[in-house]
């Protein structure tokens, strides 16, 4: 267990070198924490005896009372980094849950919008709908994966994820 040097701030001095590491913007936008940060973007603070994740210090100093014991604090804006108070709110993980789902975003974290990247609406797309449209009658007609990867100049691997439904499982099969 790592031994913290003994300093000895008083209530005014701890939330001035709290929001020190915050860059502060206009009540709408993000305010991003400047300082120790977990794999997931989320920033970290020593405050008084313990390590406390940064945005529910946000809400606590900002509204004046505990964060609820036992529940996460949910961002509007999706930016795990964000201190804005207005951006957080306590929740719990049903809650998280729901609101990821709400959002369409993907079980990494990262923003989907299924009508903007599935298919041939992906910016890196390589096929076309009607090309995957093609994959699956041809494979009824008796082609070979590996035929029908040639022909599209796919991986075989790629077509057999799109035939088994794993990829562009958004089109009708």
């Amino acid at each position: 267990m790592p031994v913290m040097p003994a300093h000895h701030f008083s209530k005014e001095e701890a939330e001035a070198a709290f929001w020190a590491k915050v860059t502060i913007g206009r009540s709408g936008e993000c305010w991003p924490w400047r300082a120790c940060r977990d794999k997931d973007g989320y920033g970290w603070a020593w405050f008084g005896d313990k390590m406390r994740r940064a945005q529910q210090l946000a809400w606590e100093l900002h509204y004046r009372k505990p964060f609820p014991s036992g529940m996460s604090g949910l961002h509007s804006c999706d930016t795990p980094p964000c201190c804005n108070p207005v951006h957080v709110w306590p929740g719990t993980q049903a809650d998280n849950v729901a609101d990821r789902d709400r959002k369409g975003r993907h079980r990494y974290g990262l923003p989907t919008k299924p009508q903007m990247d599935r298919g041939e609406a992906c910016w890196n797309a390589k096929l076309r709908n009607v090309d995957v449209a093609t994959m699956r009658r041809l494979v009824h007609e008796g082609w070979t994966q590996k035929r029908i990867a040639a022909r599209f100049k796919v991986s075989r691997a790629h077509v057999s994820k799109i035939l088994s439904g794993r990829l562009w499982k958004h089109l009708p099969a």
